[in-house]
């Protein structure tokens, strides 16, 4: 299994925010930056072999792993436990799932060593009206 150890344990990402009351005295314009899981506009071809140096289980801090693996052609990642999320790459090393719950970027150092970021859709605590939004957590991989 390949070994990553990951700095930040699981840790929010951090939000500096700035806020200014508009003219009118009854708006704020709150402004960060907050981290998302988006799809790419243009998903990044790659091929089944590429795809192929990324192949494997990586151990994280939290005492979690997550693997990455194809099935009949198609990427997919899949935290121990929970259900597996198919893949679509955004660049040579950084892959969104579909569902939108999870964001993989893996550096691949010349000296074996491994860096990145794994960002988690997580629900936030229940709002007025009912809407649970959700926020990304990053948990940063070395």
């Amino acid at each position: 299994m390949k070994t990553l150890i990951v700095a930040a344990a699981l840790a929010f990402t951090a939000f500096t925010a700035s806020a200014q009351p508009a003219a009118d005295g009854n708006t704020v314009t709150i402004t960060g930056n907050q981290r998302t899981i988006a799809l790419p506009e243009s998903p990044r071809a790659m091929s089944e072999q590429e795809f192929g140096k990324f192949v494997g289980s990586y151990d994280l801090s939290d005492g979690s792993s997550i693997a990455l693996y194809t099935r009949l052609g198609l990427k997919y990642a899949a935290i121990h436990g929970e259900a597996p999320h198919p893949l679509v790459a955004k660049d040579g090393h950084t892959f969104i799932a579909k569902d939108l719950q999870l964001a993989i970027t893996i550096d691949k150092h010349d000296d074996g060593t491994v860096s990145g970021e794994v960002l988690k859709a997580v629900s936030s605590e229940k709002v007025a009206g009912g809407q649970t939004p959700q926020r990304a957590v990053s948990v940063a991989l070395h």
